[in-house]
Protein backbone atom coordinates (compact mmCIF):
# COMPACT_ATOMS: atom_id res chain seq x y z
CA UNK A 1 0.00 0.00 0.00
CA UNK A 2 1.37 3.40 -0.91
CA UNK A 3 1.64 5.82 1.96
CA UNK A 4 1.11 9.44 1.06
CA UNK A 5 2.91 12.15 3.04
CA UNK A 6 3.50 15.79 2.68
CA UNK A 7 6.54 16.64 0.60
CA UNK A 8 9.34 18.01 2.84
CA UNK A 9 11.15 21.29 2.16
CA UNK A 10 14.98 21.61 1.69
CA UNK A 11 17.47 23.80 3.47
CA UNK A 12 18.80 26.41 1.09
CA UNK A 13 22.20 26.25 2.67
CA UNK A 14 22.83 22.57 2.76
CA UNK A 15 20.36 21.55 0.11
CA UNK A 16 19.21 18.90 2.57
CA UNK A 17 15.74 18.18 3.53
CA UNK A 18 14.64 19.85 6.72
CA UNK A 19 12.44 18.40 9.39
CA UNK A 20 11.33 21.86 10.46
CA UNK A 21 8.25 22.80 8.62
CA UNK A 22 8.30 25.84 6.45
CA UNK A 23 6.16 28.76 7.33
CA UNK A 24 4.75 28.61 3.85
CA UNK A 25 3.31 25.16 4.33
CA UNK A 26 0.52 24.13 6.68
CA UNK A 27 1.60 22.26 9.77
CA UNK A 28 -0.12 20.00 12.23
CA UNK A 29 0.21 22.77 14.78
CA UNK A 30 -1.56 25.89 13.68
CA UNK A 31 -0.08 29.31 13.76
CA UNK A 32 -1.67 32.15 15.56
CA UNK A 33 -3.06 33.68 12.40
CA UNK A 34 -4.30 30.36 10.99
CA UNK A 35 -7.56 28.58 11.80
CA UNK A 36 -7.20 25.94 14.42
CA UNK A 37 -9.22 22.92 15.40
CA UNK A 38 -9.34 24.48 18.84
CA UNK A 39 -11.91 27.22 18.78
CA UNK A 40 -10.79 30.71 19.50
CA UNK A 41 -12.78 33.09 21.53
CA UNK A 42 -13.57 34.96 18.33
CA UNK A 43 -15.11 32.00 16.53
CA UNK A 44 -18.45 30.17 17.24
CA UNK A 45 -18.03 26.86 19.01
CA UNK A 46 -20.33 24.03 20.00
CA UNK A 47 -20.61 25.79 23.32
CA UNK A 48 -22.69 28.91 22.91
CA UNK A 49 -21.12 32.18 23.70
CA UNK A 50 -22.82 34.90 25.61
CA UNK A 51 -23.27 36.78 22.32
CA UNK A 52 -25.08 34.03 20.47
CA UNK A 53 -28.68 32.63 20.86
CA UNK A 54 -28.98 29.28 22.58
CA UNK A 55 -31.43 26.33 22.26
CA UNK A 56 -31.99 26.59 25.97
CA UNK A 57 -33.28 29.90 27.28
CA UNK A 58 -31.09 31.66 29.74
CA UNK A 59 -33.98 31.71 32.28
CA UNK A 60 -36.50 28.88 31.43
CA UNK A 61 -38.89 29.81 34.24
CA UNK A 62 -39.61 33.15 32.62
CA UNK A 63 -41.30 31.56 29.43
CA UNK A 64 -44.70 29.75 29.85
CA UNK A 65 -45.43 26.68 27.65
CA UNK A 66 -48.62 27.09 25.49
CA UNK A 67 -51.50 24.63 26.24
CA UNK A 68 -54.76 23.76 24.44
CA UNK A 69 -56.66 25.19 27.37
CA UNK A 70 -55.08 28.56 26.58
CA UNK A 71 -56.68 28.59 23.12
CA UNK A 72 -59.95 26.65 23.52
CA UNK A 73 -62.89 26.71 25.87
CA UNK A 74 -66.23 24.80 25.76
CA UNK A 75 -68.92 27.42 25.25
CA UNK A 76 -72.40 26.79 26.67
CA UNK A 77 -75.01 26.96 23.93
CA UNK A 78 -77.96 27.79 26.18
CA UNK A 79 -78.02 28.53 29.89
CA UNK A 80 -81.22 26.45 30.32
CA UNK A 81 -81.66 23.04 28.66
CA UNK A 82 -84.67 20.73 28.98
CA UNK A 83 -84.70 16.97 28.38
CA UNK A 84 -87.39 14.31 28.89
CA UNK A 85 -86.74 11.82 31.65
CA UNK A 86 -84.98 8.72 30.36
CA UNK A 87 -83.78 10.39 27.16
CA UNK A 88 -80.09 10.97 26.32
CA UNK A 89 -78.59 14.46 26.60
CA UNK A 90 -76.34 15.12 23.57
CA UNK A 91 -73.26 17.28 24.07
CA UNK A 92 -74.39 19.38 21.10
CA UNK A 93 -77.37 20.53 23.20
CA UNK A 94 -74.98 21.87 25.84
CA UNK A 95 -71.86 23.05 23.96
CA UNK A 96 -72.18 25.27 20.89
CA UNK A 97 -68.57 24.89 19.70
CA UNK A 98 -68.08 21.15 20.18
CA UNK A 99 -66.83 20.72 16.59
CA UNK A 100 -64.27 23.52 17.01
CA UNK A 101 -62.42 21.83 19.90
CA UNK A 102 -59.23 19.87 19.11
CA UNK A 103 -59.64 16.34 17.76
CA UNK A 104 -59.49 13.90 20.65
CA UNK A 105 -61.02 16.26 23.19
CA UNK A 106 -63.13 14.47 25.80
CA UNK A 107 -66.15 16.08 27.46
CA UNK A 108 -67.53 15.26 30.88
CA UNK A 109 -69.77 16.76 33.55
CA UNK A 110 -68.39 18.26 36.70
CA UNK A 111 -71.49 16.80 38.42
CA UNK A 112 -73.37 14.02 36.61
CA UNK A 113 -77.14 14.80 36.23
CA UNK A 114 -79.53 11.89 36.83
CA UNK A 115 -81.40 11.74 33.51
CA UNK A 116 -83.68 8.98 34.80
CA UNK A 117 -85.10 11.19 37.53
CA UNK A 118 -87.19 14.32 37.18
CA UNK A 119 -85.37 17.32 38.61
CA UNK A 120 -83.21 20.41 37.98
CA UNK A 121 -79.41 20.21 37.87
CA UNK A 122 -76.72 22.90 37.61
CA UNK A 123 -73.67 21.54 35.84
CA UNK A 124 -70.55 22.56 33.97
CA UNK A 125 -69.04 20.76 31.00
CA UNK A 126 -65.32 20.03 31.40
CA UNK A 127 -63.19 19.68 28.26
CA UNK A 128 -60.12 17.45 28.59
CA UNK A 129 -57.75 18.23 25.71
CA UNK A 130 -55.28 15.84 24.04
CA UNK A 131 -52.29 17.57 25.66
CA UNK A 132 -53.70 16.91 29.16
CA UNK A 133 -54.88 20.43 29.85
CA UNK A 134 -58.55 21.16 30.61
CA UNK A 135 -61.07 23.88 31.33
CA UNK A 136 -64.84 24.14 31.76
CA UNK A 137 -67.90 25.90 30.44
CA UNK A 138 -70.08 28.34 32.31
CA UNK A 139 -72.84 26.87 34.49
CA UNK A 140 -75.77 25.31 32.62
CA UNK A 141 -79.16 24.53 34.09
CA UNK A 142 -80.47 21.12 33.00
CA UNK A 143 -84.15 20.43 33.63
CA UNK A 144 -85.18 16.75 33.48
CA UNK A 145 -88.95 16.85 32.90
CA UNK A 146 -91.66 14.18 32.62
CA UNK A 147 -92.32 12.85 29.13
CA UNK A 148 -95.30 14.15 27.17
CA UNK A 149 -97.85 11.83 25.59
CA UNK A 150 -96.32 12.62 22.19
CA UNK A 151 -92.95 11.35 23.44
CA UNK A 152 -94.47 8.18 24.91
CA UNK A 153 -96.83 7.17 22.09
CA UNK A 154 -96.39 6.79 18.35
CA UNK A 155 -99.47 6.73 16.09
CA UNK A 156 -99.27 4.27 13.21
CA UNK A 157 -101.14 4.81 9.96
CA UNK A 158 -102.10 2.79 6.91
CA UNK A 159 -102.71 3.66 3.27
CA UNK A 160 -106.28 3.12 2.07
CA UNK A 161 -107.91 2.00 -1.16
CA UNK A 162 -111.60 2.90 -1.34
CA UNK A 163 -114.43 3.28 -3.81
CA UNK A 164 -116.24 6.47 -4.76
CA UNK A 165 -118.67 7.34 -2.01
CA UNK A 166 -116.87 5.25 0.60
CA UNK A 167 -115.97 7.63 3.39
CA UNK A 168 -113.44 7.33 6.17
CA UNK A 169 -113.23 9.25 9.42
CA UNK A 170 -109.78 10.70 10.15
CA UNK A 171 -109.39 8.27 13.06
CA UNK A 172 -109.77 5.31 10.71
CA UNK A 173 -106.35 5.97 9.23
CA UNK A 174 -104.78 5.16 12.62
CA UNK A 175 -104.10 1.44 13.10
CA UNK A 176 -103.19 1.55 16.80
CA UNK A 177 -105.66 4.11 18.14
CA UNK A 178 -106.76 1.68 20.87
CA UNK A 179 -103.24 1.96 22.31
CA UNK A 180 -103.36 5.76 22.49
CA UNK A 181 -104.70 7.67 25.54
CA UNK A 182 -108.43 8.09 25.90
CA UNK A 183 -109.45 11.50 24.63
CA UNK A 184 -106.89 11.62 21.81
CA UNK A 185 -108.29 13.38 18.72
CA UNK A 186 -107.44 12.96 15.04
CA UNK A 187 -107.73 15.67 12.38
CA UNK A 188 -106.43 15.87 8.83
CA UNK A 189 -104.49 18.97 7.84
CA UNK A 190 -106.87 21.45 6.27
CA UNK A 191 -104.00 23.07 4.36
CA UNK A 192 -103.50 19.93 2.29
CA UNK A 193 -105.45 18.75 -0.72
CA UNK A 194 -108.77 17.50 0.61
CA UNK A 195 -109.57 13.85 -0.10
CA UNK A 196 -112.63 13.87 -2.36
CA UNK A 197 -114.30 10.60 -1.49
CA UNK A 198 -116.81 11.15 -4.29
CA UNK A 199 -114.25 11.33 -7.07
CA UNK A 200 -111.76 8.70 -8.27
CA UNK A 201 -108.11 9.65 -7.85
CA UNK A 202 -105.05 9.34 -5.66
CA UNK A 203 -104.76 11.67 -2.66
CA UNK A 204 -102.32 12.24 0.20
CA UNK A 205 -103.42 13.15 3.68
CA UNK A 206 -101.52 13.82 6.91
CA UNK A 207 -103.21 13.28 10.28
CA UNK A 208 -102.65 15.51 13.29
CA UNK A 209 -102.86 13.48 16.51
CA UNK A 210 -103.51 15.64 19.59
CA UNK A 211 -103.21 14.03 23.01
CA UNK A 212 -105.07 14.89 26.24
CA UNK A 213 -102.00 16.62 27.72
CA UNK A 214 -101.90 19.06 24.76
CA UNK A 215 -98.90 17.53 23.02
CA UNK A 216 -99.18 16.58 19.36
CA UNK A 217 -97.88 14.12 16.77
CA UNK A 218 -97.94 14.45 12.99
CA UNK A 219 -98.23 11.22 11.02
CA UNK A 220 -96.51 10.45 7.76
CA UNK A 221 -98.55 11.28 4.63
CA UNK A 222 -101.18 8.62 4.00
CA UNK A 223 -101.96 7.63 0.40
CA UNK A 224 -105.69 7.34 -0.33
CA UNK A 225 -106.69 5.77 -3.62
CA UNK A 226 -110.32 6.27 -4.63
CA UNK A 227 -111.43 3.76 -7.26
CA UNK A 228 -114.26 4.37 -9.69
CA UNK A 229 -117.41 2.33 -9.05
CA UNK A 230 -117.77 1.92 -12.80
CA UNK A 231 -114.50 -0.02 -12.84
CA UNK A 232 -115.59 -2.28 -9.98
CA UNK A 233 -119.07 -3.50 -10.95
CA UNK A 234 -121.38 -3.92 -13.92
CA UNK A 235 -125.03 -2.90 -13.56
CA UNK A 236 -128.25 -3.92 -15.25
CA UNK A 237 -131.01 -1.58 -14.16
CA UNK A 238 -134.68 -1.03 -14.90
CA UNK A 239 -137.62 0.67 -13.29
CA UNK A 240 -141.23 -0.07 -14.10
CA UNK A 241 -144.69 1.07 -13.23
CA UNK A 242 -146.51 -1.44 -11.04
CA UNK A 243 -149.58 0.73 -10.61
CA UNK A 244 -150.56 4.33 -11.36
CA UNK A 245 -148.97 5.40 -8.07
CA UNK A 246 -146.18 2.86 -7.64
CA UNK A 247 -142.76 2.62 -9.27
CA UNK A 248 -140.22 -0.14 -8.93
CA UNK A 249 -136.43 0.02 -9.43
CA UNK A 250 -134.30 -3.09 -9.72
CA UNK A 251 -130.48 -3.24 -10.13
CA UNK A 252 -128.62 -6.44 -10.87
CA UNK A 253 -124.99 -5.80 -9.92
CA UNK A 254 -122.06 -8.08 -10.69
CA UNK A 255 -118.81 -7.68 -8.80
CA UNK A 256 -116.02 -7.26 -11.39
CA UNK A 257 -113.33 -6.23 -8.91
CA UNK A 258 -110.84 -8.60 -7.37
CA UNK A 259 -112.18 -7.90 -3.87
CA UNK A 260 -115.14 -9.06 -1.84
CA UNK A 261 -117.56 -6.15 -1.55
CA UNK A 262 -120.56 -4.89 0.36
CA UNK A 263 -122.89 -3.09 -2.07
CA UNK A 264 -125.72 -0.70 -1.35
CA UNK A 265 -127.96 1.72 -3.25
CA UNK A 266 -129.61 5.09 -2.88
CA UNK A 267 -132.21 6.12 -5.48
CA UNK A 268 -134.02 9.42 -5.97
CA UNK A 269 -137.21 9.59 -8.05
CA UNK A 270 -137.36 12.87 -10.01
CA UNK A 271 -140.11 14.86 -11.63
CA UNK A 272 -139.81 16.33 -15.13
CA UNK A 273 -138.09 19.40 -13.66
CA UNK A 274 -135.42 17.30 -11.90
CA UNK A 275 -136.88 17.85 -8.44
CA UNK A 276 -136.57 15.07 -5.88
CA UNK A 277 -139.81 13.25 -5.14
CA UNK A 278 -138.48 11.03 -2.38
CA UNK A 279 -135.67 8.66 -1.48
CA UNK A 280 -135.23 4.94 -1.93
CA UNK A 281 -132.47 3.23 0.03
CA UNK A 282 -131.28 -0.33 0.11
CA UNK A 283 -129.13 -1.68 2.90
CA UNK A 284 -125.69 -2.90 1.99
CA UNK A 285 -125.67 -6.46 0.69
CA UNK A 286 -122.57 -8.45 1.30
CA UNK A 287 -120.21 -10.02 1.27
CA UNK A 288 -120.32 -10.31 -2.54
CA UNK A 289 -117.40 -12.32 -3.91
CA UNK A 290 -115.70 -11.46 -7.24
CA UNK A 291 -117.84 -12.43 -10.27
CA UNK A 292 -120.94 -12.94 -8.11
CA UNK A 293 -124.15 -10.91 -8.47
CA UNK A 294 -126.64 -9.29 -6.13
CA UNK A 295 -129.98 -7.57 -6.76
CA UNK A 296 -130.84 -4.24 -5.16
CA UNK A 297 -134.40 -3.01 -5.37
CA UNK A 298 -136.85 -0.49 -4.01
CA UNK A 299 -140.39 0.87 -4.40
CA UNK A 300 -141.58 4.42 -4.82
CA UNK A 301 -145.17 5.48 -4.18
CA UNK A 302 -146.58 8.86 -5.20
CA UNK A 303 -150.17 10.02 -5.04
CA UNK A 304 -149.40 12.43 -7.89
CA UNK A 305 -148.18 10.05 -10.59
CA UNK A 306 -148.26 12.68 -13.32
CA UNK A 307 -145.29 14.42 -11.66
CA UNK A 308 -143.03 11.36 -11.92
CA UNK A 309 -140.39 11.31 -14.67
CA UNK A 310 -137.46 9.02 -13.80
CA UNK A 311 -135.35 7.50 -11.01
CA UNK A 312 -131.68 8.33 -10.43
CA UNK A 313 -129.62 5.89 -8.43
CA UNK A 314 -126.22 5.89 -6.74
CA UNK A 315 -124.21 2.90 -5.56
CA UNK A 316 -122.01 2.71 -2.53
CA UNK A 317 -119.30 0.06 -2.33
CA UNK A 318 -117.13 -0.95 0.57
CA UNK A 319 -114.55 -3.66 0.85
CA UNK A 320 -116.08 -6.38 3.01
CA UNK A 321 -114.39 -7.54 6.19
CA UNK A 322 -116.14 -10.90 5.85
CA UNK A 323 -115.50 -13.74 3.44
CA UNK A 324 -118.36 -14.72 1.15
CA UNK A 325 -119.70 -18.28 1.43
CA UNK A 326 -122.00 -17.98 -1.59
CA UNK A 327 -120.10 -20.58 -3.58
CA UNK A 328 -121.00 -23.17 -0.94
CA UNK A 329 -124.65 -22.11 -0.56
CA UNK A 330 -126.99 -23.82 -3.02
CA UNK A 331 -130.38 -22.08 -3.38
CA UNK A 332 -133.31 -23.66 -5.26
CA UNK A 333 -136.82 -22.32 -5.96
CA UNK A 334 -139.59 -24.77 -6.98
CA UNK A 335 -143.35 -24.55 -7.35
CA UNK A 336 -145.35 -26.45 -4.79
CA UNK A 337 -148.79 -28.04 -4.93
CA UNK A 338 -150.39 -25.26 -2.90
CA UNK A 339 -150.12 -22.61 -5.63
CA UNK A 340 -146.98 -21.24 -4.14
CA UNK A 341 -143.25 -21.89 -4.19
CA UNK A 342 -140.58 -23.40 -1.95
CA UNK A 343 -137.14 -21.94 -1.28
CA UNK A 344 -134.50 -24.48 -0.29
CA UNK A 345 -130.97 -23.60 0.77
CA UNK A 346 -128.25 -26.20 1.33
CA UNK A 347 -124.72 -25.88 2.67
CA UNK A 348 -122.72 -27.93 0.15
CA UNK A 349 -119.36 -26.92 1.60
CA UNK A 350 -117.24 -28.23 4.46
CA UNK A 351 -117.49 -25.14 6.72
CA UNK A 352 -120.32 -23.63 8.70
CA UNK A 353 -122.20 -20.81 6.91
CA UNK A 354 -123.55 -17.77 8.74
CA UNK A 355 -126.23 -15.24 7.80
CA UNK A 356 -127.59 -16.85 4.60
CA UNK A 357 -130.03 -14.17 3.39
CA UNK A 358 -132.05 -14.73 0.20
CA UNK A 359 -134.12 -12.30 -1.87
CA UNK A 360 -136.57 -14.01 -4.23
CA UNK A 361 -138.09 -12.02 -7.10
CA UNK A 362 -141.00 -13.60 -9.02
CA UNK A 363 -141.52 -12.38 -12.58
CA UNK A 364 -144.44 -12.74 -14.99
CA UNK A 365 -144.00 -11.72 -18.61
CA UNK A 366 -140.69 -10.11 -17.68
CA UNK A 367 -142.10 -7.96 -14.90
CA UNK A 368 -141.61 -8.36 -11.17
CA UNK A 369 -144.88 -9.43 -9.56
CA UNK A 370 -143.70 -10.37 -6.09
CA UNK A 371 -140.61 -10.31 -3.90
CA UNK A 372 -139.67 -11.80 -0.55
CA UNK A 373 -136.66 -11.44 1.70
CA UNK A 374 -136.01 -14.76 3.33
CA UNK A 375 -133.76 -15.35 6.33
CA UNK A 376 -132.73 -18.92 5.58
CA UNK A 377 -131.33 -19.61 8.99
CA UNK A 378 -133.49 -18.28 11.86
CA UNK A 379 -130.73 -18.75 14.43
CA UNK A 380 -127.66 -17.07 12.94
CA UNK A 381 -125.60 -17.93 16.00
CA UNK A 382 -125.76 -21.61 15.09
CA UNK A 383 -125.22 -21.09 11.37
CA UNK A 384 -125.94 -23.62 8.64
CA UNK A 385 -123.88 -26.77 9.20
CA UNK A 386 -122.15 -28.59 6.29
CA UNK A 387 -124.74 -30.76 4.49
CA UNK A 388 -127.65 -29.08 6.31
CA UNK A 389 -130.67 -27.80 4.35
CA UNK A 390 -133.60 -25.60 5.20
CA UNK A 391 -136.80 -25.05 3.20
CA UNK A 392 -139.47 -22.35 3.45
CA UNK A 393 -142.74 -22.15 1.53
CA UNK A 394 -144.60 -19.07 0.26
CA UNK A 395 -147.93 -18.42 -1.42
CA UNK A 396 -147.95 -16.45 -4.63
CA UNK A 397 -149.82 -15.83 -7.82
CA UNK A 398 -148.71 -17.64 -10.92
CA UNK A 399 -145.22 -16.78 -12.13
CA UNK A 400 -143.00 -17.90 -14.95
CA UNK A 401 -139.52 -16.75 -13.90
CA UNK A 402 -137.47 -16.25 -10.74
CA UNK A 403 -134.55 -13.97 -9.92
CA UNK A 404 -132.44 -14.79 -6.86
CA UNK A 405 -130.14 -12.64 -4.82
CA UNK A 406 -128.41 -14.08 -1.79
CA UNK A 407 -125.45 -13.50 0.47
CA UNK A 408 -123.73 -15.55 3.14
CA UNK A 409 -120.54 -15.55 5.14
CA UNK A 410 -117.99 -17.85 6.70
CA UNK A 411 -117.46 -15.25 9.38
CA UNK A 412 -119.79 -14.90 12.30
Amino acid sequence: MKKTTSKPTTDSKTNQPSTKPSTEQPANKSLANQPSTKPSTEQPTNKPSTDQPSDKPENSSSVKESKDADHYKPIAGEPDVGVAVGDPLPWSWLISNENELPSGTKLKFDKEPDLNKVGTYHIKVIAQYPDGSENSSDTIQVRVRPKTDAEIYEPKVKDLELFEGEYRDDSEYITNKEELPKGTTFTHFLSETFVNYERAGVYNQTIEVRYPDGSMDITRPVTVKINSIADAVSVKAFDELKSPTERYIMLKITNRSGKTLDIGMAAEPKDSHGNDLGLITDDNRGPIAPNQSVILWGKFRDQRPYYFDHIDYHLNLTESVKKSANSDLKVEVTKNDDYGYDVKATNIGSKKIYYPNVHVFLLKNGKVIDENEVLMEPDDADGLQPGESITKSFQSDDYDDVELSYTSSYDK
